[in-house]
């Protein structure tokens, strides 16, 4: 990053953020005007707002889940905002993990620069409209991210 920070949010917009809801996490006042299907990007530096950014979701059904950032017409860079259960063991979980569903969904991304090691890979796919490539970011370890509440199975 060429400018300083100290914390970042990643927030998937589908998940129901309002700007109140983003104030209560970060202590960021400010109007985002996020549409239904964009993701924030909040670095914060000293607990003041240096830098944010919107983006549109890329829409394609592998990505239902994640979000993506368009780098041009023919490539992506896509976050996943949810994991399989298994993966909660390999991660060292310390809760319960029967709490939640077979798919496990993450509220967001809060990162520090101790601890800002993404996991990375790219794929290329082909459509009739041509070739694109995209780059799959995730996070590497459960500090990196809030999961979603686990489901009460007497609901």
């Amino acid at each position: 990053m060429s400018f300083q920070w100290d914390k970042a949010y990643f927030f998937l917009e589908e998940n129901g953020y309002s700007n109140y809801d983003i104030k209560s996490i970060t202590g960021t006042k400010g109007d985002f005007d996020l549409g239904r299907r964009d993701v924030l990007i909040l670095f914060k530096y000293h607990n003041h707002l240096v830098k944010y950014q919107i983006f549109e979701v890329y829409d394609h059904a592998d990505l239902k889940f994640s979000f993506s950032l368009w780098g041009g017409v023919n490539k992506t860079v896509a976050i996943g905002f949810m994991m399989g259960k298994s993966s909660l063991n390999e991660l060292h979980y310390s809760g319960d993990i029967n709490q939640f569903n077979d798919t496990v969904y993450i509220k967001y991304y809060e990162i520090t620069p101790d601890n800002d090691l993404l996991d990375a890979g790219c794929d290329t796919d082909k459509y009739f409209q041509g070739t694109i490539k995209t780059c799959f970011l995730g996070f590497t370890n459960l500090k990196q991210v809030y999961l979603e509440k686990p489901y009460n199975k007497q609901e």
